[in-house]
């Protein structure tokens, strides 16, 4: 339900565990749905609490982020074969990315 899928969007968690627990007296066990809501209630509370934290900071090009912090993307500037091959890796604007390196490669550089 929250993976993006060709006929629909991906659903956000809340979302989701509504739809859940309003399926649930039927398909699930309400201690499996109560334990559920609760995780989703504290994840959704950290990422809101991070976004606030990222929200605070200025914009600035990925390349130039800390190794080890986490960013939110705002903006992609790329050619359409670029643009469709961080699209399929899931890197689109709202979503959060953890820095794992700061090499940059352009052949059009040297």
């Amino acid at each position: 339900m929250t993976s993006k899928r060709n006929y629909r969007e991906a659903l956000n968690y809340e979302f989701a565990f509504q739809e859940i627990k309003k399926e649930s007296p039927l398909l699930l066990d309400d201690r499996i749905v109560l334990i559920l809501g609760n995780i989703i209630e504290r994840y959704s509370r950290s990422r809101k609490e991070l976004a606030e934290r990222v929200e605070m900071r200025r914009e600035m090009p990925l390349s130039m982020c800390r190794i080890g912090s986490t960013v939110v993307v705002k903006d992609l500037s790329a050619d359409d074969a670029l643009s469709k091959r961080l699209y399929s890796m899931g890197l689109i604007k709202g979503v959060f990315v953890k820095v794992v390196s700061a090499e940059y490669n352009r052949s059009d550089d040297h």
